[in-house]
């Protein structure tokens, strides 16, 4: 499963990668009359409808496939993209990420910003693009001990989504770290970070997880696990650099 480049940037979505010489979008686009800031935001509007579309190619293997893509890039006065980083999470993220470099690295922006501007975008596709619990990544061990994790995990569904509904808050995306236990179940997690940060459902990130147990042959060792799934529904996450 390809690595997923969390930390500081990917699912930061409050906080940019500041690089030298390169403006927020919002100052950067604020140099330029109202049409050309408008011409820009409707461009990267579209460029993320591109993106998206590699799910639904990924959907005609896979109808309830799921995932989230990370993708960030340059805008240059020239109006050409430059440095793409993509990072991926889903069933099959190789490939999903080669789909979505393949549609970024050829972009063009008409008219394009008067200085470099770095967009990142990150957004997430699940089977309920509205509501409800969507595991987006689950990584630790050989695929069988990690399909049965899951299906442990899954049994906890009810208690995170009731956990939600006392919070009140509409959506986040929770990356936790898990413990399992030589004996199947899960006893120890912290959250390693929340998107969007702050967010009150970080409180329900670990608790209705622990315990949960692993049906079959245990792994006989205490195993380290990474998940990350969204709870609730809620719209896609733009930063830029700051």
């Amino acid at each position: 499963m390809n690595k997923l480049l969390l930390a500081v940037c990917v699912i930061a979505m409050s906080a940019g990668c500041a690089r030298r010489g390169r403006a927020p979008v919002a100052s950067a686009m604020a140099a330029h009359p109202t049409n050309t800031v408008s011409a820009l935001r409707a461009q990267l509007s579209g460029h993320l409808d591109r993106a998206r579309g590699c799910f639904t190619e990924a959907r005609l293997r896979d109808p309830n496939a799921s995932g989230l893509v990370h993708y960030a890039f340059t805008i240059e006065p020239s109006g050409r993209v430059q440095d793409v980083e993509i990072d991926a999470w889903s069933a099959d993220s190789d490939m999903l990420a080669a789909c979505v470099r393949s549609r970024m690295v050829s972009l063009y922006f008409d008219p394009a910003p008067p200085r470099d501007v770095r967009i990142e975008r990150t957004f997430v596709v699940c089977p309920d693009e509205e509501r409800g619990l969507c595991r987006l990544g689950l990584a630790g061990g050989p695929t069988d001990l990690m399909q049965r994790v899951a299906e442990g995990l899954d049994e906890r569904t009810a208690a995170l989504e009731a956990c939600a509904e006392r919070v009140g808050e509409t959506s986040a995306i929770l990356d936790v770290r898990l413990e399992l236990g030589p004996d199947g179940r899960i006893m120890e997690g912290q959250l390693h970070r929340a998107a969007p940060e702050g967010t009150p459902l970080a409180r329900c990130a670990v608790g209705p997880l622990l315990g949960a147990r692993v049906a079959g042959e245990h792994p006989g060792e205490t195993t380290q696990l990474r998940y990350v799934y969204r709870l609730g529904g809620g719209p896609d996450s733009r930063t830029a650099s700051r």
